[in-house]
């Protein structure tokens, strides 16, 4: 059966029902190619979002002379993503026994052991390693897990600053 993307309209869809009246409406932005669509609320907001709306597609693609409706599969799929905005954020394990024993990273105090959590501030940062007092360590007991516990995490290793889908 033959396969062929449905393009969305560049615009005049609408929300419907928005069935938690403190939420926000959504914004809906088509990107250039038109196959799909990234819904978000129009001003920032936490907690619970229920949305219907409505999408409209460019039916031109009914109208093209090669066009049967009895050979073709039409389907609509929506994968739910959300957006991480770019922004400093920590990683590691913030009880120090549940680091110590279960290979999870944290910066090192003046004894090689868990003093608290690593601060990602850029993606452009090298990040320290070892057991030195401030570097970014993890204890492994684990052979296949030990990894060589020092060196330098180059800047240019990306590190999920930048903000990603």
């Amino acid at each position: 059966m033959q396969y062929r993307h449905t393009l969305l309209m560049s615009s005049g869809h609408r929300l419907l029902q928005n069935h938690y009246s403190a939420s926000p409406a959504p914004v809906f932005e088509i990107p250039a190619d038109r196959t799909g669509v990234f819904i978000y609320p129009s001003s920032r907001y936490r907690g619970n979002i229920r949305w219907t709306i409505e999408l409209l597609l460019d039916t031109s693609i009914f109208r093209e002379p090669d066009f049967n409706p009895n050979s073709r599969l039409l389907n609509v799929y929506g994968i739910e993503m959300v957006q991480i905005p770019e922004a400093a954020f920590t990683i590691g394990e913030a009880d120090t026994a549940a680091a110590w024993n279960n290979y999870t990273l944290f910066t090192a105090d003046e004894n090689g052991r868990p003093g608290r959590l690593w601060k990602i501030n850029s993606e452009t940062e090298a990040i320290p390693v070892g057991k030195e007092k401030g570097k970014l360590y993890y204890n492994s007991k684990t052979t296949i897990y030990h990894g060589d516990q020092k060196g330098i995490i180059p800047a240019s290793f990306p590190k999920g600053f930048q903000a990603f889908l």
